[in-house]
């Protein structure tokens, strides 16, 4: 990113110093300061274009043909635009350096107020999209997706992992599972046009019970579960199934469990008692069962996939299919 015009930005500091608390005004003046010196000025950097690369609104913005087509052409995007994200971009930036929601609205304010830390806010985070997006594509198309399927997935997961990117490329190329309960219509996303995906990732710590990791994508519910999400294979031929799923304790309440089939008594991972009705909004501790005892599982995460995913994997209707095209995406 280029340099920070600070001087401007101290002098529009001084000149709110009069609205906001004076604690969030000082700890505003002391970040601008800082910096000054090139350690603090490349944790900022690194954290503003993070919070670009990350926020769905720029990424889209990148790809919009009206819009930044990319890092040489970012005064592409209108003033309004490129404000509104260059500020948002600075805000976290200073929230990264340890200063509050108001104090780094303070210093988003004063550095978003030079036209020229805009543009380089914006062309230094279409940079950093455009790279992240080419990690993507070549990591998809070494999971097996051909090129214009890789596309789709570098663009539509801008802000996830690879080994997210990994299982989606690999769930695309074989297809839907064999032998997996249909889909109701309370199954389908908020659009009502594919079914709920989410990514389970399981720590080291979860031992013999890692295998499950995965994409699991919402199904009519059956066993004692009364929500329930089958894991999506990831290699042609593939016989292991798991499933994740609510179930009811008597007497106890509701807890979420992931297993070879929807029963409490064969779970391989189950959380702590949460009646959270989607898994990803479970905050409970999690637990991993190693074959003698349960063990803690800390680091469990379970990621709801963007709607263009779960719309593509929905589309492939045998274990060759591929990724649905972009125009099928609305790309």
């Amino acid at each position: 990113m280029a340099e920070v015009s600070l001087s401007d930005a101290t002098s529009r500091l001084e000149m709110d110093r009069v609205a906001p608390r004076p604690d969030h005004a000082s700890l505003s003046a002391t970040i601008l300061r800082s910096l000054e010196y090139p350690p603090y000025r490349a944790a900022f950097y690194a954290a503003s274009v993070h919070a670009l690369v990350t926020s769905p609104k720029f990424v889209a913005l990148v790809q919009d043909g009206r819009g930044v087509l990319g890092a040489r052409d970012a005064k592409k995007a209108s003033p309004a635009e490129a404000t509104a994200n260059a500020t948002a971009a600075f805000a976290a930036g200073a929230a990264a350096m340890g200063a509050s929601t108001a104090a780094a609205s303070l210093v988003a304010r004063a550095l978003a107020g030079s036209p020229a830390n805009v543009r380089a806010a914006v062309a230094a985070g279409a940079a950093a999209v455009e790279a992240t997006q080419a990690i993507l594509r070549a990591t998809a198309r070494r999971a097996g997706l051909h090129d214009s399927a890789a596309d789709v997935v570098a663009r539509q997961m801008t802000d996830s992992d690879v080994k997210q990117v990994v299982s989606v490329a690999k769930a695309a190329r074989c297809g839907p599972a064999t032998a997996r309960p249909p889909r109701t219509d309370a199954d389908a996303a908020d659009d009502g046009s594919a079914p709920r995906v989410v990514y389970v990732s399981l720590p080291r710590s979860a031992g013999v019970q890692r295998w499950r990791a995965g994409l699991y994508e919402r199904v009519a519910p059956f066993g004692d579960a009364d929500l329930l999400y089958a894991r999506l294979s990831e290699s042609p031929g593939e016989q292991l199934t798991s499933y994740l799923f609510r179930a009811a304790v008597a007497s106890k309440g509701a807890l979420w469990f992931v297993g070879s089939s929807p029963s409490k008594d064969a779970a391989g991972v189950a959380s702590d008692y949460d009646a959270a009705d989607a898994p990803e909004a479970v905050t409970a501790s999690w637990y991993a069962f190693d074959g003698a005892a349960w063990n803690a599982a800390d680091g469990l995460k379970i990621t709801l996939m963007p709607d263009s995913v779960a719309a593509a994997l929905a589309k492939t209707s045998k274990k060759s299919a591929r990724l649905a095209a972009p125009s099928a995406l609305g790309a």
